[in-house]
């Protein structure tokens, strides 16, 4: 057999491993799910300064959860990837137009930004110098609620929940012999509920 050369280039310039980011893009502009999360939170940042926005940022964290990316430190890599920036609706997707020289090249958040985001709280948001946002958690259950309904061609006649404790067990021993008495407790909580009663 003859000798065979293994050639190997690294000329292709920006490439991305994520391109099922472009699927999840699809789907999201169909349930509009980040947008209509978006509206459940409130941004006190200063409009002028703000490069990222609430459902840009949180359609790059809920796409990147959905490829397997689950820490917030991911995402120091994942902002440069040219699919997902075009999949959450960055129009710059290599970072050229960025404000800050450092930021150039970087067209999504990084994990610090990011960071601010999720731990914002809401009493605190308001004054707080970098945790500007705050989530209204009932805005976000009633979405929930809605996305389940939106999802279905006509509300079903009863829906049913059922939740089931960890059993806990208590073990006694007695001194006078090896024998020992085991009890187990078991809590079910069950609910049925007509959702075209509660939500239509």
């Amino acid at each position: 057999m003859g000798r065979r050369k293994v050639v190997a280039k690294f000329d292709g310039g920006r490439m991305s491993s994520v391109a099922g980011a472009l699927l999840l893009r699809e789907i999201n502009e169909r349930c509009g799910l980040t947008r209509r999360l978006a509206g459940c939170i409130t941004d006190y940042r200063d409009p002028s300064r703000v490069e990222h926005g609430v459902g840009r940022m949180l359609a790059q964290r809920i796409f990147g959860l959905c490829l397997d990316y689950e820490d917030l430190n991911d995402h120091d890599g994942l902002r440069d990837d040219p699919a997902l920036a075009l999949a959450v609706g960055c129009a710059d997707m290599i970072g050229e137009d960025r404000v800050r020289q450092r930021d150039k090249g970087h067209p999504l958040a990084g994990s610090k930004t990011r960071n601010r985001l999720e731990l914002s709280q809401e009493k605190e948001a308001a004054k707080d110098r970098y945790k500007r946002t705050a989530a209204d958690f009932a805005k976000i259950d009633a979405l929930l609620v809605d996305l389940f309904m939106d999802s279905i061609a006509e509300p079903p006649e009863l829906s049913s929940w059922t939740w089931t404790l960890r059993t806990m067990s208590c073990t006694a021993n007695r001194r006078s012999d090896s024998s020992t008495a085991t009890m187990g407790i078991t809590a079910t909580y069950h609910c049925t509920s007509s959702a075209a009663s509660t939500y239509w």
